[in-house]
């Protein structure tokens, strides 16, 4: 009894609210167990470290103002016509404490990355601190939907041309 009294009056006291925030995203052009399949592996793992690196260098250390500034006018949605490399888990979940003392600017925001695809930046509470960013592939007459296992490698090849490209054009508009 004095455990739950504690409690009550413990999380009583706390302004915040907690929860996870989980966003899906489909991949029509792939197989979905093959996609589940080829995410764990070294090729794709190698493709989700180096973004990765790429977003903590260049994309997290910069606000949602420095990010519209430089890529200018935010779309209303991902196109339909889009790929999301291998290397993105088609879920993504996301811290949902919030403080209830500041208001809930937390968003979603896309951009065109040249003819090369899309980025999507979730930020945090404030609106402006970037939480995590999401990157897809236009497909081009080269591209290799993920169909069956013989796939994989020829569209891992496809993934790395297409996360250079990005990158350098990324690393070309956003600031440093």
């Amino acid at each position: 009894m004095k455990r739950s009294l504690a409690i009550l009056i413990a999380s009583s006291l706390v302004h915040s609210s907690f929860g996870m925030i989980i966003w899906t995203f489909d991949a029509p052009h792939d197989d979905q167990r093959l996609r589940e399949a080829a995410l764990p592996g070294p090729a794709a793992r190698a493709l989700r470290d180096e973004f990765n690196e790429f977003q903590e260098r260049r994309i997290w250390p910069i606000t949602c103002s420095d990010i519209k500034a430089a890529l200018g006018a935010t779309m209303e949605a991902v196109p339909k016509d889009r790929v999301l490399p291998i290397f993105e888990s088609t879920c993504v979940m996301l811290s949902g404490l919030r403080s209830r003392a500041e208001p809930d600017k937390s968003h979603a925001d896309v951009y065109a990355i040249g003819d090369i695809g899309y980025l999507e930046v979730h930020y945090h509470q404030n609106g402006e601190k970037v939480e995590t960013a999401l990157l897809f592939y236009r497909p081009d007459a080269d591209f290799v939907p993920l169909k069956a296992l013989d796939n994989l490698m020829p569209r891992l090849d496809w993934e790395l041309k297409k996360l250079k490209l990005a990158e350098k054009w990324l690393a070309q508009h956003l600031p440093k």
